[in-house]
């Protein structure tokens, strides 16, 4: 069964090419282009993504942390990593 594109019941058409390159990157390795991903940086960017992340996200340059992302009601938009990069990023 269809809706648009998008099957409604079952696993999607693309699951196995996607099962496929896990396992690739899983057992061997993998590259991934993270270019487009959001970048802030900015004197007090720790205390604003303090207060959006659920987690601490205060953490020495060079740590990636594992959290969810809240808006500005404090409801749950998504979860992230977020990764210091530097003093003010």
């Amino acid at each position: 069964m269809y809706s648009g594109q998008y099957k409604l019941v079952g696993k999607p058409e693309w699951f196995d090419r996607v099962a496929k390159e896990y396992e690739a990157c899983r057992e061997r390795v993998g590259l991934i282009d993270m270019s487009s991903f959001a970048k802030f940086d900015g004197r007090d960017i720790v205390k604003h993504m303090q207060r959006l992340c659920s987690a601490d996200v205060n953490k020495p340059i060079g740590t990636t942390v594992y959290t969810g992302l809240q808006n500005e009601h404090g409801g749950y938009v998504t979860d992230c990593t977020v990764s210091r990069m530097g003093p003010k990023q």
